[in-house]
């Protein structure tokens, strides 16, 4: 059974900087080397979906060992939109079949469940330029890397 929303639903994308400073074990290293690479404020992505009930919000966050679902209430929410490390999108859901390949990634859940079906998408800060409306982000984030 397909379940279809009738009307167009609204989510707010939170991208983060990460904060992992260095690695004591193989995968920390490998996971610390891979998050020096992306773009400064935009090396994760959270969704955060309205809950049925009034006043909470379902947040959606994959890490790289997980899928965290937890209910937030808008304060939390609001706390986490304000901070100014963080930079939020309002966005449309859009249903989609899921096309999952390759990686699990925070990245390729957020694109699931906003129905982005774009492959060249795969880091946060392309998926924040794409909902934003622009290209990919590719030669922005490039040459970005140059300032830090």
């Amino acid at each position: 059974m397909r379940i279809v929303n009738a009307k167009s639903e609204k989510v707010w994308v939170v991208f983060m900087p990460h904060n992992i400073k260095d690695g004591k074990t193989c995968w920390e290293r490998v996971f610390c080397w891979v998050l020096s690479k992306l773009h400064k404020n935009f090396s994760h992505v959270v969704v955060f979906k309205r809950s049925i009930y009034p006043g909470n919000v379902i947040a959606v966050n994959t890490c790289s060992n997980n899928i965290s679902i937890e209910e937030l209430s808008l304060k939390q929410l609001f706390g986490i939109l304000t901070n100014t490390n963080n930079t939020a999108v309002v966005a449309d859901i859009q249903i989609a079949p899921i096309k999952a390949k390759g990686l699990l990634t925070c990245v390729s859940v957020a694109k699931s469940i906003l129905g982005v079906t774009k492959a060249s998408i795969i880091t946060p800060y392309q998926l924040y330029k794409y909902l934003k409306g622009k290209e990919n982000g590719r030669k922005e984030s490039q040459t970005k890397h140059a300032d830090r």
